[in-house]
């Protein structure tokens, strides 16, 4: 998708928020609400969109609430929104946006390494080893030598060398807590991703079967350090692109363990189908699909359900089957995901004025 394609048109004085095309994504309670934390989750819902709907205009809306809070007084909760941005723009092919909103962050934080991070994650995805060689090796980059010799592994893993002993073990130390929080969940994500880059390469059924039971290991222990809940894994989608590329979807189910998967490979496995021509809509990756949202919208969480309505609305012909399954535990926003997905499915609103009364769902207010 080309670089600015669908910018929403932006006013200096930031986000209007009696502008139709912002009110029509942002849920009713929050519209008439205008402080920093509650402009700041409108960022992470129109990011999330953004995603899901495969339309950078989510961002121009995003840029948009961002203005409002003010660059001055930029947080870190919205330094961390921008990263998030420079990504998901990132998976949509926007790099060169992606880019300046990462550089925008190293202007006023030239020491900012997650910022750095994400450089190196977006020249992994458009396969420039050579720029992502040059975030590890310059002295002006990473501010931590910790971070630069994580840089060097991960890109050892991306181009699918063997992580020498000592390097596992630095790695091991660091994920240990011998290092800030950053660098010690970049040290978690690596581990894992090395144990997948194996997993991947070698077709012995023994083998594999050893290196699956490591893995569950692995993410046993991993939640055990974080509570509850597993670690986002975007660095997973390193390998599952290289099997996507390949048109290998069965591939990437069987790889990943039921126990590890996550909304950020699903995600990003979504986005590659529909990018895909045509479609790969097999039996065992809808399975596979429905599984992640049955799970996720069981949790409880607002969040985890957003996630699920997000993902149905890839793996779903029916928006309305696609409602159901994942609005399990939604209520207090009810509202607005039903507004969100029925929107999309760009069908007549008396049709789903009518459809809505029949599910007892309250009428929705554009």
């Amino acid at each position: 998708m080309a670089a600015g394609a669908g910018a929403v048109e932006e006013n200096d004085s930031g986000l209007d928020l009696q502008d139709d095309t912002v009110l029509a994504v942002l849920p009713p309670s929050r519209q008439n609400k205008t402080s920093s934390g509650q402009l700041l989750d409108q960022v992470a819902d129109l990011i999330a969109q953004g995603i899901a709907s495969d339309d950078v205009r989510y961002f121009g809306r995003a840029d948009a609430v961002l203005a409002a809070v003010g660059r001055d007084a930029v947080t870190a909760r919205s330094e961390r929104f921008l990263r998030l941005k420079a990504r998901t723009r990132g998976l949509l092919h926007d790099f060169e946006t992606s880019r300046n909103s990462l550089y925008e962050i190293l202007q006023r934080q030239p020491g900012n390494d997650s910022a750095r991070r994400e450089l190196l994650f977006l020249d992994l995805l458009q396969g420039d080893l050579n720029a992502a060689q040059g975030h590890c090796r310059d002295t002006s980059g990473f501010r931590s030598a910790v971070s630069r010799q994580l840089c060097l592994i991960h890109l050892q893993i991306a181009r699918g060398q063997t992580v020498k002993p000592q390097s596992s073990r630095l790695l091991e130390a660091i994920a240990g807590g011998g290092a800030g929080a950053p660098d010690a969940v970049w040290a978690q994500d690596l581990l894992s991703e090395e144990t997948f880059a194996r997993l991947a390469m070698t077709r012995d059924v023994s083998e594999r079967t050893r290196l699956r039971d490591e893995l569950r290991a692995f993410a046993r222990k991993n939640r055990s350090a974080r509570g509850d809940q597993m670690p986002d894994k975007p660095r997973m989608a390193y390998l599952a692109d290289r099997m996507i590329a390949a048109g290998d979807f069965p591939g990437v189910i069987e790889t990943i363990p039921r126990d590890t998967r996550s909304f950020p490979l699903a995600v990003r496995l979504a986005v590659a189908l529909r990018a895909s021509r045509p479609a790969h809509n097999n039996a065992k990756l809808e399975s596979f699909c429905r599984e992640i949202i049955a799970t996720e919208s069981s949790r409880g969480s607002i969040e985890h359900a957003r996630e699920a309505a997000m993902f149905a609305l890839f793996v779903d012909k029916d928006p309305a089957q696609a409602l159901r399954a994942a609005r399990a535990n939604w209520s207090r926003q009810k509202e607005w995901i039903d507004a969100w997905l029925l929107r999309k499915s760009g069908e007549d609103p008396v049709t789903l004025d009518a459809w809505k009364k029949s599910q007892g769902v309250v009428a929705i207010h554009d």
